[in-house]
């Protein structure tokens, strides 16, 4: 396995894990927005902690893949998987903009925009891990 395609792993799963739990919580709402304001702080940086911590394991395991530079197939891979990326965002920000005309608060307008960012991650890892599984 490719270290990118490891990396892209971790992203999914600390992602689907962490903002999973953040979501979860908003879900619930039960609170006030600064609550979920300094929620949201705490699992930005437990995803990021997590993130770098799980990448240099990787790297410590494999230190030649982690060194090597992408090569064709892998900024291939990683350009198919911004587009995708690209498509979410673009989504979400129209979703982002009909909760504004809707007449939702700024805290709900902030967190559907939040929402398509980790989406957003959430499509670029996946297509990662299918396009090296699919060996283009």
């Amino acid at each position: 396995m490719a270290f990118r395609e490891k990396t892209a792993w971790i992203s999914l799963l600390a992602t689907l894990g962490i903002y999973g739990f953040y979501f979860s919580a908003l879900a619930s709402a039960r609170g006030n927005s600064a609550e979920f304001f300094a929620l949201l702080i705490e699992t930005m940086i437990t995803f990021v902690v997590v993130f770098v911590a799980l990448t240099i394991v990787v790297a410590i395991l494999s230190p030649k893949d982690a060194d090597a530079p992408a090569d064709e197939r892998e900024k291939l891979i990683g350009l198919k998987a911004e587009r995708v990326a690209y498509y979410a965002v673009s989504t979400g920000a129209v979703a982002g903009m009909l909760a504004a005309f809707c007449g939702l608060s700024g805290f709900w307008i902030a967190n559907v925009l939040f929402l398509t960012l980790v989406v957003a991650g959430l499509a670029k890892d996946a297509m990662c891990i299918v396009l090296y599984r699919a060996g283009v």
